[in-house]
């Protein structure tokens, strides 16, 4: 009985989708309908991040994105229309474009990443506006059918009309985009060929792969663009090799904000099509007044088939409809529809769950797989075809506001130096050096287990491949990048007590003095606080500095050698040449200055053959400072003296250069401590560098007193996921919604990791999802280490690069 009903009001058919189709033509870029209607097209080119404004970045875009939908006339309807489509290689072009590979293992890595991301089924966002003036309700329509009235005789009478109706149409247009323009919205508008493009492959999703579409003169414009019938059943629409399927909004939600869209995309599966349309009508059957009594009405009968929750939720609706009344907010006709396709009904069935699961998310509101109307949500995405969704809503202006996806999350840096799929499904680029960024300094946080040192060693793979001037120097407690720095051909310092690792902590003398044989001063303050940190002296008076530093720059100009040692500089101390007083005090610190000169540290700081020599041409250097990490003294002084080793290359502006530090929140635990990490950050800046802190914890950083300093320049932040302490994630510079988004982060140990990642003001959930090769190029963990060793083991003539490579076939 139910399968002949279905028949009855619905039978199978194949369709002459022309006949439906609103599309006369198109004048100036305006799409005419058949019913006289105007529609104006645009690409939404740029959209703000609302769901990470502030509190007064949102206050004033919904105020103003308000103004702008309360300009339009009376009757107009905007559609918004976003499509999720499966074929993301645009990103994956670019950054392939922008690297700069020398070397086999860079071009190996390159490759394989660009074949992984085409092949991942990354979402492309493609979002529309179309704003249409529908014809007067004495003209055009009547039910589904268009066609002219006779009330249009005099020819005249219809071109008057038609003048006068694209003058209106265009100044609300140009007026409501000046609004968006205002609120960070930027559009294009669409040319009429586009937009017939639009309807031709919409129209025949399969055909136009082929056949591209051309013009015929004389024709109109709904008989050009339709090549394909459709064919409608009960549950799906068959069009051209697609079988399409709409979802309907049944209930609406308790409550909306931006954060509740973002999810609802976030959910759909691609390829899909979310349409949204609303409408003022001010006539006395859809009067503000009736509207309310609709909505108040429908939320009454829906509590009383719901749960104790969705009573609780029903009895929210009441109050805000309440609140409407009382501000006398306008009240709109509201639909939003989702239509999925695919190939497979299948697979279809699964994004058809998806998108129903994707409604919920809005604050539980319900959706309905609206059979028997497939055929006309198809068609209501299709621009000015907003009237195939008759399921309308009633929503107020505030809920309108949230509601209309005018948003989306940040599209990542102009330049993809790197590019990581997102939680969302899409592709960004980022660059840790983008010239917006004031400084390039970053922090990555994430505690134990969290991939933390995977991703440190992703993104500094990244960073080497990028460029050979790309250059990266690490100072490590922990062992964590041996391989990295094998694999790059770099240059690995374990530091101990050995002639092999003996260095001088004095650059050289080009360095120290300018052209006008004036030292400098970042040069000056660090040397002298290096002494400071010697001498073990947690403050210097003015004149004890003064001290410290004319000797310094007495030794620079009088040694003979270039550049001077420790050495050189202590026997200037001995013969320092002032008042008694000043003398005592360089006497007293030559005397202790003795461990470092003469004593069990002078091995490292004062060899008069110091053998460690950096090779400038290595893209990688770490300093292990693991076997030192414990000497109270010694750890500290090493830890700095090491700016002093990589100066040429801190100073080199050809380079784009990292400084890494890892678990060094130990050795800036004091006030010299804080000078001299303060000094790092402003050398490297000042010469185009950054340095990234690395540790387990937000409390690492806030816990010394360089935090104010550290937090303040570092515009990039990777933080993965966190055990405990998120409420100091507030001191970092998140804000309370960044700090959930930070909570709710998920990880699939050897599979992907997520990471929040800011960068200036805009956030974006990243996805730390390697590869074979990126796998076992990053990977630090013991398991993996030993499936290495028995490789090493069982093929001894192999390279290390060969070992990976190896490993990497046998993953795949």
């Amino acid at each position: 009985m139910i399968t002949k009903l279905k028949k009855i009001l619905n039978p199978d058919k194949t369709l002459p989708l022309h006949n439906l189709i609103n599309a006369w033509d198109d004048v100036d870029d305006t799409l005419i309908g058949v019913d006289g209607s105007f529609t104006n097209c645009y690409d939404l080119t740029f959209l703000p991040d609302a769901v990470h404004m502030t509190e007064s970045e949102e206050g004033a875009f919904l105020e103003n994105f308000k103004r702008g939908l309360l300009s339009l006339p009376d009757n107009f309807v905007v559609q918004v229309v976003v499509s999720g489509r499966g074929d993301n290689h645009e990103k994956v072009r670019e950054y392939e474009k922008t690297v700069w590979t020398t070397t086999s293992l860079a071009r190996e890595i390159v490759s394989r990443k660009v074949s992984q991301f085409e092949n991942i089924n990354s979402r492309r966002m493609i979002y529309r506006l179309y704003i249409t003036m529908p014809p007067a309700p004495t003209a055009m329509i009547a039910g589904d059918r268009f066609y002219f009235n006779k009330i249009f005789k005099p020819v005249e009478n219809l071109r008057a009309l038609h003048e006068a109706g694209c003058v209106k149409h265009s100044d609300a247009c140009e007026n409501f985009i000046r609004v968006l323009a205002d609120v960070g919205i930027k559009t294009r508008r669409m040319t009429g060929n586009e937009v017939a493009q639009e309807f031709y492959v919409r129209l025949n999703p399969t055909y136009s792969r082929t056949v591209s579409f051309v013009p015929v003169a004389g024709e109109t414009l709904r008989s050009q663009v339709c090549r394909s019938a459709a064919e409608h059943t009960f549950d799906a629409l068959a069009l051209d090799g697609f079988y399409y399927r709409g979802i309907n909004l049944f209930q609406r939600p308790g409550d909306i904000n931006f954060f509740y869209v973002a999810k609802f995309f976030a959910k759909l599966e691609v390829d899909f099509d979310a349409v949204f349309i609303l409408q003022y009508t001010p006539d006395s059957l859809q009067s503000d007044s009736v509207a309310r009594k609709e909505m108040k009405f429908d939320a009454t009968v829906a509590a009383a088939t719901m749960t104790a929750e969705g009573r609780q939720k029903s009895e929210a609706i009441h109050r805000m409809l309440d609140d409407t009344l009382e501000t006398g907010q306008r009240i709109f006709n509201f639909s939003l529809c989702v239509v999925v396709h695919e190939k497979n009904k299948g697979h279809l069935d699964q994004k058809t769950a998806a998108a129903l699961d994707a409604f919920r998310a809005i604050s539980d509101a319900t959706a309905i797989v609206d059979d028997m109307n497939h055929l006309s949500l198809f068609l209501s995405t299709l621009p000015g075809h907003w009237f195939y969704n008759r399921r309308a809503h009633k929503f107020a202006l505030a809920a309108i506001a949230h509601f209309l996806p005018v948003h989306r999350p940040w599209q990542g840096c102009a330049v993809p130096k790197m590019i990581f799929p997102t939680s969302g499904g899409e592709i960004i680029g980022i660059n840790v050096f983008d010239p917006e960024l004031p400084a390039k300094h970053g922090l990555i946080i994430g505690s134990t287990g969290s991939g933390k040192s995977f991703t440190t060693n992703y993104v500094l793979t990244n960073f080497l491949v990028e460029a050979p001037n790309n250059h990266v120097v690490i100072i490590d407690v922990g062992g964590s990048y041996r391989k990295l720095c094998e694999l790059f051909d770099g240059q690995y310092i374990d530091v101990r007590y050995e002639d092999s690792c003996a260095f001088n902590p004095f650059p050289m003398k080009k360095y120290f003095f300018d052209e006008a044989l004036k030292p400098d001063a970042d040069l000056l303050s660090f040397l002298s606080l290096i002494i400071q940190k010697m001498l073990k002296c947690e403050t210097f008076s003015g004149r004890k500095t003064m001290i410290v530093e004319n000797t310094l720059i007495k030794t620079y100009r009088n040694a003979k050698s270039d550049p001077p040692s420790l050495g050189d500089f202590a026997r200037e101390l001995k013969d320092f040449e002032g008042d008694a007083e000043d003398k005592a005090t360089a006497v007293s610190f030559f005397k202790d200055l003795g461990p470092w000169v003469s004593g069990r540290y002078s091995v490292l700081l004062n060899n008069p053959n110091p053998r460690l020599v950096l090779d400038p041409k290595k893209q990688l250097i770490v300093f292990d400072l693991q076997k030192i990490k414990d000497e109270p003294d010694l750890g500290p002084v090493m830890f700095f003296v090491v700016r002093s080793a990589i100066q040429s290359r801190l100073t080199d502006l050809s380079l784009n250069k990292i400084i890494v530090i890892d678990e060094g929140h130990q050795f800036f635990s004091d006030a010299v401590g804080t000078q001299l990490i303060e000094n790092l950050y402003r050398t490297a800046r000042k010469f185009g560098g950054a340095v990234f802190s690395i540790s387990q914890s937000p409390e690492d950083f806030l816990k010394t007193p360089a935090a104010t300093s550290i937090i303040a320049n570092a515009y990039t932040k990777f933080i993965l996921k966190l055990t405990a302490q998120y409420e100091l994630l507030e001191k970092l510079g998140l804000r309370p919604s960044e700090i959930e988004e930070v909570k709710a982060l998920e990880m699939s140990p050897g599979k992907y990791s997520e990471v929040f990642y800011k960068f200036l003001s805009h956030c974006i959930v990243l996805k730390v999802q390697p590869n074979p090769l990126d796998y076992w190029i990053c990977t630090t963990n013991d398991k993996d280490r030993n499936i290495e060793d028995a490789m090493r083991k069982k093929y001894p003539d192999l390279s290390l690069r060969e070992i990976i490579l190896k490993l990497t076939e046998e993953s795949v």
